[in-house]
C-alpha cells in the first residue's frame, strides 16, 4: 500500500467523480450483501439493492446528509480499501464502514485505515460491527475497542474506544 487519501467535505468533488466514488459504491454494495446474507435486516441497514440506481442514490444521500468522510487506501493507482466515518458534535467519531479488498486483507491495510481515523484525536471512536464479522471484531478489539452494547439493528453490536 502506497497512499492514504482523505476524502472530506472540503474535497468532496473527488468523491463524486472517477474511481474513488466507484470503488466506495462497489465496496458498500459488497458490505451490504455480506450483512444481508448473514441475517441483518435490509430495512434496518437503510439500503436496498432492488434497483442499482436507488442503491447509489440512497448511499450518496447518506454520505452527503451525514457529512461522511472517507480515507482510501491505494496501491499505486488502485484502490484497495477504505474507511468511512462521521464526526459527531461532541468530538466523537463513528466509523460506519471499513472495507479491504480480499487480496489485500491480513496485510495491515485495515489497521492503517482505522489508525488514520484515530489520528484525528476524537474523544471517543465508535464502530458498529456485525456479530458474524469475526475478523472485524478481532481487529477492533486488538486496537483497544470494547463491545459496549447491542445496537437497534439485530445482529450488530457497538464497539467504543475512549481516547480522552
Amino acid at each position: 500500500m502506497n497512499d492514504l487519501i482523505l476524502i472530506s467535505k472540503k474535497n468532496r468533488d473527488a468523491l463524486e467523480q472517477g474511481d474513488i466514488f466507484s470503488y466506495i459504491t462497489l465496496a458498500e454494495y459488497e458490505l451490504y450483501h455480506q450483512h444481508v446474507s448473514n441475517g441483518i435486516d435490509s430495512d434496518a441497514y437503510g439500503l436496498s439493492d432492488i434497483d442499482s440506481g436507488k442503491f447509489v442514490r440512497d448511499l450518496t444521500k447518506y454520505y452527503v446528509d451525514h457529512d461522511t468522510d472517507c480515507i482510501i487506501a491505494k496501491d499505486g493507482d488502485t484502490s484497495i480499501g477504505f474507511v468511512g466515518y462521521n464526526r459527531l458534535d461532541n468530538n466523537e467519531i463513528y466509523i460506519i464502514s471499513l472495507y479491504v479488498d480480499v487480496t489485500s486483507r491480513r496485510t495491515g491495510v485495515a489497521s492503517k485505515l482505522v489508525n488514520e481515523v484515530l489520528k484525528l484525536k476524537p474523544s471517543v471512536c465508535k464502530a458498529l460491527i456485525a456479530d458474524f464479522n469475526t475478523e472485524s471484531r478481532g481487529l477492533f478489539t486488538k486496537l483497544g475497542f470494547k463491545s459496549t452494547s447491542e445496537s437497534p439493528i439485530n445482529g450488530m453490536r457497538e464497539y467504543h474506544l475512549v481516547l480522552k
